[in-house]
């Protein structure tokens, strides 16, 4: 949906019908303890998980706990991470019929780009495709 998303990985604990369940919010609570509110994801089987639908430049706080027959384990100790603002002033410059460039600026955040993800597609009803190798500069040249 274009909204972005953060991964969460965690290190395994011992034990069979071990799941996970992931709690994550703006708001900091505590750092062994997430605040009331705070949104959930259960039911991870995995060491990993990804957390989406979230707002672009925003800092989301987050714990882990196994659950088993038990019941719940301890929360993990309190991580944050902020998620990437989207790039800025989308441009596209229709040089002809088979080239089409498009230029955007790079998002005001402090953090590293690796690369952007360009995703297009051709008229209203087309599929969509990903540029690929994704680009580490702010523009792209489609051709064709």
């Amino acid at each position: 949906d274009g909204s972005p998303s953060l991964e969460v990985s965690w290190t395994a604990v011992d034990g069979s019908g071990i799941t996970y369940t992931v709690w994550y919010s703006t708001s900091s609570g505590n750092e062994t303890e997430p605040p009331s509110g705070a949104l959930t994801k259960s039911g991870i089987t995995d060491t990993s998980t990804t957390l989406s639908g979230l707002t672009q430049g925003t800092m989301y706080y987050i714990w882990v706990a196994a659950v088993s027959s038990d019941g719940k384990g301890p929360y993990s100790t309190r991580v944050s991470e902020t998620t990437f603002e989207a790039p800025q002033q989308i441009a596209s410059v229709d040089v002809n019929r088979t080239l089409l460039i498009i230029e955007w600026s790079a998002p005001s955040s402090e953090r590293t780009i690796q690369h952007y993800q360009v995703d297009y597609r051709v008229g209203t009803s087309g599929s969509w495709n990903r540029w690929s190798p994704n680009p580490t500069s702010t523009s792209v040249t489609l051709t064709g």
